[in-house]
């Protein structure tokens, strides 16, 4: 069983029936009789339920509760990941792996309030974003949660969240600058010195399209994909068919500098707007690139968070794109564009240029 399960077998007199055998394993609990009044009997029973309690098998039950972690995941992934975007898939998968490691289940039923908290704290000491921690921590409680609907877990555990601090909420990295970006492109070729062209006109598409790294990465020509641009008309667009996180359909307008850089000389106007090879053929995977673009801000040097010294990626390219928009267009405009469903989310861009808003009105 994992470390922090709970096997507990008492015995129970009654005046009128045989000796009860009251039981928990887990989350799980229950009483059965012992079929005995005598003592020495009830005990030697409690012993053979124990016994069964430790491989999983709990009385009158060959599923539910008893049903291992491997055996829950297995279906989880099976019967309803299954039909999640490939996003939710794989932050699952990477809050399942990481959960493994740390706490070690065996059975489903070993999950507890302990063994979650546990599995927080450990991943907040390890060098993972906060964001990341709680984007884990939401992935595994779905999965729980979809084990107690159909009766695998009798209640999900739930530790208390901390709330975040409204500044640290608000305020995000800095952007990099000009300067820093063309360092960057300057530094690619160091660190990518095969397929530099395709990794500059990648880092440039980020700094000017507004699209996140996977949407830039499944980006064609043609008009049969589902994420495509469309520059037969009076305006250029690109045009999202159910192809972004809200899967809803969209066209979304550039900046003349995106357009610029994707129609200029030489660039064939088919299949993927911007081709990266991958080590075995085939597109590179959008996590490759982010973590060669994560390089590539090391290598230059462009430190975006002073307090953790995170450099430079791809998000803050993009990042730098949405502040550029905020300080020309509204919120409204920017949330647009950003495809952001919360505006919480798209106010983060305007931390700063309010601040720069204020002290022109204020003439400093």
């Amino acid at each position: 069983m994992g470390e922090t399960s709970i096997i507990r077998v008492r015995l129970h007199r009654y005046s009128d029936r045989p000796i009860g055998l009251i039981w928990r394993c887990g989350h799980a609990g229950g009483e059965i009789s012992s079929g005995t009044n005598k003592q020495r009997d009830a005990e030697r029973a409690a012993g053979r339920l124990e016994e069964q309690l430790e491989v999983g098998q709990l009385p009158g039950r060959t599923e539910g509760l008893a049903i291992s972690w491997a055996d829950f995941r297995a279906r989880y992934e099976l019967e309803w990941l299954e039909g999640l975007s490939k996003g939710s898939q794989n932050g699952w998968r990477v809050a399942a792996r990481h959960f493994e490691a740390i706490c070690k289940p065996r059975l489903l039923s070993d999950i507890t309030k302990s063994m979650l908290s546990r599995y927080r704290g450990e991943l907040e000491s390890r060098d993972i974003s906060a964001a990341s921690v709680r984007s884990y921590y939401r992935a595994l409680h779905a999965g729980l949660g979809w084990a107690e609907s159909v009766d695998l877990l009798g209640r999900v555990p739930s530790i208390r969240q901390r709330r975040q601090s409204k500044a640290i909420a608000t305020m995000r990295e800095r952007i990099p600058t000009v300067e820093e970006f063309e360092r960057m492109i300057s530094k690619t070729a160091d660190v990518r010195p095969n397929d530099s062209k395709e990794f500059i006109d990648f880092q440039w598409g980020l700094w000017w399209s507004s699209l996140r790294i996977d949407e830039l990465n499944r980006l064609r020509w043609q008009s049969s994909s589902p994420l495509h641009v469309d520059v037969t008309g009076k305006l250029n667009l690109i045009v999202f068919l159910g192809a972004q996180k809200n899967h809803a359909d969209t066209y979304l307008p550039a900046p003349p500098e995106f357009w610029e850089l994707i129609q200029r000389r030489g660039r064939m106007r088919t299949g993927l707007v911007f081709p990266i090879s991958g080590r075995y053929g085939g597109q590179m995977t959008t996590n490759n690139i982010g973590r060669r673009i994560a390089d590539i801000g090391r290598a230059a040097g462009v430190v975006v968070d002073a307090r953790s010294g995170k450099c430079a990626s791809a998000h803050d390219l993009r990042a730098a794109c949405l502040t550029r928009i905020a300080q020309k267009g509204s919120q409204s405009q920017t949330q647009t564009l950003a495809r952001h469903s919360d505006p919480k989310t798209t106010s983060q861009f305007y931390v700063r240029h309010k601040a720069e808003e204020l002290a022109e009105a204020m003439g400093w």
